[in-house]
């Protein structure tokens, strides 16, 4: 609703697996579908996935935003990625796996061709030891924030960039389809639209952390 109160004319489709978080969006945020805004029940990755096929693509986004805070190392603990010791990645996450190169790669699919772009809420963790066979050392976020850009320029993204905030453990990557794209003036409007809606330090508000905004949501909720 903060897109649709900053962007009136923009037409924007919300992709959210579970039912009653939808009902909780329209009880506590004034969530609704209107001819600017479609909301589908769904997994992110199915959805993208077939919204990517040929024979279902429309009018590509001008931007998607992947706000699913998926621990970044959750890409170790699952064995999703498998490094040598040079940090070399030897296979890649499963097709449904948001940090994929089939899900990236079906994301550019979705971008406009242009100027397309591509955010995505990323949560951070402290650096983690691995084993590799050869001895145990240890992966830090740097790490894994430089395999998943690695993945993304796999994928067809020409400019990438990671804005980390260790204060709260989460970084925002970035990744555009323009080659010369710089992120100076999406820098910008992000910092205006802060702005604009008192998400600044002076009102608290700073990358927030979930587990405030979850004790805060508390409220709204029935006992």
């Amino acid at each position: 609703m903060q897109l649709r109160n900053l962007f009136p004319l923009a037409s924007i489709s919300v992709v959210e697996i579970d039912k009653d978080d939808v009902a909780l969006a329209k009880k506590c945020f004034g969530l609704s579908s209107d001819k600017h805004i479609r909301v589908h029940i769904d997994e992110a990755s199915s959805f993208v996935r077939a919204s990517a096929s040929a024979s279902t693509r429309n009018t590509p986004f001008d931007m998607i935003i992947n706000d699913i805070p998926n621990p970044i190392f959750s890409m170790w603990q699952t064995s999703l990625y498998n490094l040598d010791r040079a940090g070399v990645s030897k296979t890649l996450p499963g097709q449904d796996s948001l940090h994929s190169l089939a899900f990236f790669t079906n994301i550019v699919r979705l971008l406009h061709p242009s100027h397309g772009v591509f955010l995505m809420n990323q949560k951070l963790s402290p650096n983690v030891a691995q084993s590799n066979g050869h001895g145990t050392f240890s992966r830090s976020n740097t790490d894994v924030l430089a395999v998943v850009e690695m993945t993304m320029k796999k994928a067809g993204f020409k400019s990438i960039k990671s804005l980390v905030n260790p204060k709260v453990n989460r970084a925002i990557i970035i990744g555009s389809v323009n080659k010369e794209e710089t992120f100076d003036h999406l820098k910008a409007m992000l910092v205006q639209n802060c702005k604009k809606l008192h998400l600044d330090l002076e009102h608290n508000e700073h990358w927030r952390n979930a587990d405030l905004l979850s004790e805060e949501l508390g409220k709204y909720l029935s006992p």
